[in-house]
């Protein structure tokens, strides 16, 4: 790329050098003409010899550089996401049964890609109330509701 800009500048020089010491008239608008034509034809030729294959490899090694850290981020906030879910689930399911949640399992996304729940384990004797309003309210099959005592 430094020589490509060096090949420009060199070639803006020569144009610029011809044209200060052609005199004024017709002959100088030739001069200036010929000069801007030589100028194009050199940034021409000379952007055809720069490699852009390595450019390209620069930006797909930057790129993979700045993956990894995008990962983890977004590994780290799916985990506090999670976390966040199941908190708000028991708080739920504490405040419309009264019973205690121990763990909840989160694995089918909805439409906006965000986790539910769809397996629970209760810290509670089996109450077909609860399990009514598990069912009901939050979609989690009798089938993945465990009750212990």
């Amino acid at each position: 790329m430094a020589a490509w800009v060096l090949t420009v500048a060199a070639a803006s020089f020569v144009g610029g050098l011809a044209a200060a010491i052609t005199p004024r008239g017709k002959q100088r608008d030739l001069v200036c003409f010929i000069a801007g034509l030589m100028t194009i034809a050199v940034m021409l030729t000379a952007a055809g010899r720069i490699d852009f294959g390595a450019y390209t490899n620069y930006l797909e090694e930057f790129e993979l550089q700045l993956s990894e850290p995008a990962a983890l981020l977004q590994a780290d906030s799916d985990a506090e996401l999670i976390s966040v879910i199941k908190e708000k689930t028991a708080a739920y399911i504490w405040d419309k049964t009264g019973v205690e949640v121990n763990d909840i399992r989160l694995e089918q996304f909805d439409d906006d890609g965000y986790p539910i729940p769809v397996e629970v384990w209760l810290n509670a004797v089996y109450d077909a109330a609860a399990s009514e309003i598990l069912t009901k309210e939050l979609g989690i099959a009798a089938g993945n509701q465990h009750w212990y005592t």
